[in-house]
């Protein structure tokens, strides 16, 4: 079962990223490396239904 606070923390750190993403300051594989790097630290597996893709 996860953890909301971690499932929470994901989301928003993750909407971080892509607003970065939209305004062109990083690119579409640094926002994938960013998802991977906070899947595997909050315990979001890769199939979530929480998870966001660009």
């Amino acid at each position: 079962m996860l953890d909301r606070k971690n499932i929470a923390t994901y989301i928003i750190s993750l909407n971080h990223a892509k607003i970065l993403l939209d305004k062109g300051l990083i690119t579409i594989e640094e926002y994938n490396n960013y998802d991977t790097i906070l899947r595997q630290k909050y315990g979001i597996f890769e199939g979530s239904i929480f998870r966001k893709k660009a």
